[in-house]
């Protein structure tokens, strides 16, 4: 099949062609790939190496969208050439305007923010105005299981720094169980690194890609 495509050492043309194959191809069928390979050489095999040119146009956004956000892949795909006012309709300006602000508002009048600074993020979790027996139980469970996905919405990573409405060692447990469980659905990779002498969680979570703050610069 390579020598089909024009991939073997051939003494008038060079070295053979490399290959670099992406961490995607991983899983995937060996037919599938080689399929691939085929076909980029073809493209080659027509490509006038004496000029500048074009060899295969990029991904359109919404292919580059799927492939780098669509994991797990979504139920449903909407395309803005289907529905002109698509992100007007579905409330997605609504919901970027609330991402511009570090506070994240949960249930029951709990809330935490959520800021990156030059040296790490850090997240406070507050009660709200519940001063109730547990309230900050409550609100501790309920940040842990949605800071993985606010953290993912923004484009966050690094080291993280999380300061729990106050707790006793006790209940620690059953915040880092809510915490694993979000992050168990979460596809960036991040490490518990354990509680501070002061009583905050910290973990390290791998940068893929900017920060939603850069990318929505001047709008």
């Amino acid at each position: 099949a390579l020598e089909e495509a024009g991939l073997t050492a051939n003494a008038e043309t060079g070295p053979e062609v490399g290959i670099v194959l992406r961490s995607a191809a991983e899983g995937a069928e060996a037919d599938e790939v080689m399929d691939d390979i085929i076909d980029l050489a073809a493209a080659l095999s027509n490509f006038n190496a004496d000029a500048p040119g074009l060899l295969r146009p990029a991904d359109d956004p919404w292919t580059e969208a799927w492939r780098e956000w669509a994991d797990p892949a979504p139920d449903q795909v909407l395309r803005g050439d289907d529905e002109p006012d698509i992100l007007d309709h579905h409330g997605v300006w609504d919901e970027i305007e609330r991402l511009k602000s570090p506070r994240v508002d949960l249930k029951g009048g709990v809330w935490m923010s959520v800021e990156p600074t030059r040296a790490m993020v850090s997240v406070d979790v507050n009660t709200g105005d519940d001063f109730g027996k547990g309230a900050s139980l409550k609100a501790n469970l309920a940040a842990a299981a949605d800071l993985p996905r606010q953290l993912r919405l923004r484009g966050l990573g690094g080291i993280v720094t999380v300061d729990f409405a106050p707790a006793s060692k006790r209940e620690r447990p059953q915040i880092e169980a809510a915490l694993k469980r979000a992050l168990a659905d979460d596809p960036v990779q991040t490490d518990l690194a354990g509680w501070t002498p002061l009583g905050q969680l910290q973990m390290q979570r791998k940068r893929e890609r900017r920060p939603l703050a850069e990318l929505l610069e001047g709008l």
